[in-house]
């Protein structure tokens, strides 16, 4: 079961806010950028980038995470490895709201959406 409409806007709201911050400079958006994308209990952020030899061709290449538990009203984060497996990512404390889960990623503490 996915989001209600209040909950969906204050997603969408939340993520642009963290776009907003966070994209590249528009010059070269066209060789790297990013994005998200709700699905269900989950909101994915992602990288955009071309094809390496056909560049007209892009690609999505997730790397962070968040899952909402809604019997705990938390969310779970999570990272992509280069196993391309999904593992949980280390908090102090349970992640309440989505725009902690944004602060996570910005922050990156343990190096792991940024490298």
């Amino acid at each position: 079961m996915g989001f209600n409409a209040t909950e969906m806007l204050e997603i969408i709201e939340t993520m642009e806010g963290y776009l907003s911050r966070n994209r590249p400079p528009e010059h070269i958006r066209r060789k790297l950028d990013i994005g998200y994308r709700i699905e269900k209990q989950n909101v994915f952020v992602f990288e955009i980038r071309p094809q390496w030899d056909q560049p007209k061709i892009y690609h999505q290449y997730d790397f962070a995470k968040a899952t909402f538990i809604k019997r705990q009203l938390i969310w779970k984060i999570f990272w992509m490895r280069a196993s391309l497996n999904w593992d949980n990512y280390p908090t102090k404390n349970p992640i309440k709201l989505l725009s902690d889960f944004v602060s996570v990623i910005e922050e990156d503490e343990h190096g792991c959406f940024k490298g």
